[in-house]
């Protein structure tokens, strides 16, 4: 030791305070340590939202956008696993697990990197793997950004929507006449079967997470207010749905759509409007189906 040498040490420091120094190094280095898991174990709130800021991604979907705005999913939209899209869809919409599978196993096949285990919201702009054209809130890939939201293609969209309730009948009208429009103005305008089961299961969404699945009815401003601004209808009286959305839950309500659309185009056929558009419709929006 240096007094071993007749040297003295240059500081003295009381007992005390060396055990009060040890104990601050042994707090930090356990917050240090619970830290990250604060952030991976943080949860969605229905009642904080916010926009996507510089350098966020978001999607063609605006369902997956409002549960990135208010936490549910990452906020930046990127690094998306299996486990967040499950937790994610339930804690937001009571979304059964296997629907999440479902969901997830698509939307990884829109990341470039064949071997990654994640998405980002921006991935699932990829043309044909999710997105499709004819939608009701976005323009077609070949025109525009189908992860933005487009007034003027929203305002058709209303067009079909006069009234307080929305039906099915005016969801399937809706979308039947987004067909039409893409169908009738896009060069590259495409409607394979996938395309069509997942407009239909779009339109579905509406009443499974935001109405009356039974009745097949959704209240329009909330509807309206969740399209336009990706924001969950809380401020409304909406709640998350009391019943888990399940293969079968969707698929019976896609029933409903499917039923409405062809009542829409047989009716159209009464009433003398059949033709061309009719045979076409009844392959882009009918053939297939069931």
């Amino acid at each position: 030791m240096c007094v071993a040498h007749g040297c003295r040490p240059l500081f003295v420091f009381p007992i005390n305070f060396i055990n009060d120094i040890m104990v601050l190094l042994q707090l930090l280095h356990l917050l240090s340590a619970l830290c990250p898991l604060a952030v991976a174990s943080q949860k969605g709130s229905f009642d904080r939202w916010h926009p996507p800021g510089p350098g966020d991604v978001r999607c063609p979907c605006p369902m997956l956008n409002a549960l990135a705005n208010h936490d549910f999913l990452p906020a930046d939209g990127r690094g998306i696993s299996l486990e967040i899209t499950t937790r994610a869809l339930r804690d937001g919409i009571n979304v059964d697990p296997h629907v999440s599978k479902l969901l997830f196993d698509h939307a990884i096949k829109t990341n470039p990197d064949p071997n990654a285990d994640t998405f980002d919201l921006d991935h699932l702009s990829r043309h044909g793997i999710i997105e499709h054209d004819a939608s009701l809130t976005r323009p077609d890939n070949s025109s525009g950004d189908p992860s933005v939201f487009d007034p003027e293609v929203f305002e058709e969209t209303l067009q079909y929507w006069p009234d307080p309730i929305v039906s099915v009948r005016q969801g399937a009208a809706a979308r039947l006449g987004r067909i039409r429009t893409s169908a009738g103005t896009n060069v590259d305008f495409e409607m394979r079967l996938e395309d069509n089961f997942r407009g239909l299961g779009e339109v579905a969404g509406f009443y499974l997470t935001l109405g009356d699945r039974v009745a097949g009815t959704v209240n329009r401003t909330w509807l309206t207010y969740f399209l336009e601004k990706e924001f969950l209808p809380v401020p409304f009286g909406w709640t998350r749905p009391r019943d888990p959305i399940t293969l079968e839950a969707l698929q019976a309500v896609m029933d409903k759509v499917y039923d409405a659309t062809k009542g829409i185009i047989d009716e159209e056929r009464r009433r003398g409007n059949s033709g061309p558009r009719m045979h076409t419709d009844e392959q882009r929006v009918l053939g297939g189906v069931h």
